[in-house]
């Protein structure tokens, strides 16, 4: 059954990394960075959507080699049949040679990565707007959400705060 399966899976597979792999750096972008900010944050979700699209779906790609599912015939000293020729996969570009698995390791590390430094530059150019409030420290994952207590001047939270 599996080898009916297998390109259905593949193709799922891929369609969530492609889109599951950003999505999941443009939340942990905002649960980890107190510096992130909305330019920032859709910068970092556009080019990981993009760069994760293209991997996912670019094409030329090469061909998964098929075994052969039939032991007909096989014998204990009989070799396999040589399978057909097919173009060297090392000809194509790297990226479009990684595993579909890859696809949403690479979209949520470049979605993170692109994210906080668009955010970093974008805080740079707005640095003396005082119309944004500082984030909530609520916000945020628990160790980032005490340095931020600690460096307001709130002190250590307690264990009910």
């Amino acid at each position: 059954m599996a080898q009916f399966l297998g390109g259905v899976l593949q193709a799922s597979l891929t369609i969530f990394g492609a889109v599951g792999g950003p999505v999941l750096g443009f939340f942990s972008l905002g649960m980890f960075l107190p510096h992130a900010n909305e330019p920032g944050a859709i910068t970092g979700l556009a080019t990981g959507l993009t760069f994760s699209m293209w991997v996912g779906f670019g094409v030329p790609r090469p061909d998964a080699v098929r075994l052969p599912t039939r032991t007909d015939g096989c014998d204990f000293n009989i070799t396999a049949t040589p399978l057909p020729p097919t173009q060297d996969p090392s000809e194509y570009f790297y990226l479009y040679r990684v595993s579909y698995l890859w696809v949403v390791v690479l979209g949520f590390l470049l979605t993170l990565v692109v994210g906080a430094v668009a955010s970093w530059v974008a805080g740079i150019t707005c640095e003396g707007d005082r119309s944004v409030p500082p984030p909530d420290p609520d916000l945020f994952v628990p160790p980032v959400r005490r340095a931020l207590l600690v460096r307001r001047g709130a002190g250590a939270p307690t264990r009910c705060s």
